[in-house]
């Protein structure tokens, strides 16, 4: 089955679930491993434990959806709305983050290793247990609109909470390039 039809303002193609409401589908498990999803507008969906790893969704409308466990290693997620979505022990490392909105998201535990977060929105996001170890373009503002603790591991590597003006939003010595 062909999922095209999800992306915004299409209608599903002839023969397809035409009933079927692209919100709150339950994908949890699903492989889109190197899928387009791109400007994809599906808000309260489930992704818990799927694999998107390499996965393309620049400009995808994903609001209030469940990526619990969910692989999102190295996905291009530029521009994608993500707010207030349930990402908990998520795996972004090397995630492109640019210009995405997580405001309100959850992400306890998640790893942010290497992600490139230059423009990436934070506020109210929380970043409790999350390692940013390497975490490129991360500016003292973003992390100052998020919810950090000691279990935060910050972009210079170092323990947070995150603290401004002590320039652990920059890349420590481990995580330069």
């Amino acid at each position: 089955m062909s999922l095209s039809w999800f992306r915004a303002e299409s209608e599903p193609p002839p023969g397809e679930s035409g009933g079927a409401d692209p919100a709150e589908c339950d994908f949890s498990g699903a492989n889109f491993a190197d899928a387009n999803l791109s400007s994809w507008h599906s808000p309260m969906c489930r992704f818990a434990g799927a694999n998107l790893a390499n996965a393309r969704a620049a400009g995808a409308r994903l609001t209030d959806c469940n990526f619990t466990q969910a692989d999102l290693a190295s996905a291009r997620l530029a521009r994608a709305d993500l707010s207030r979505a349930l990402m908990e022990r998520a795996q972004l490392q090397g995630a492109d983050l640019r210009d995405a909105r997580l405001n309100g998201a959850d992400l306890t535990r998640a790893s942010l290793t290497g992600a490139r977060m230059a423009g990436t929105q934070l506020l109210g996001a929380d970043l409790r247990g999350v390692n940013l170890d390497g975490a490129r373009d991360v500016a003292a503002d973003q992390l100052g609109q998020a919810r950090t603790d000691e279990t935060t591991i910050l972009p210079n590597g170092k323990h947070g909470p995150y603290v401004r003006r002590t320039g652990a939003e920059r890349l420590g010595r481990a995580g330069s390039i």
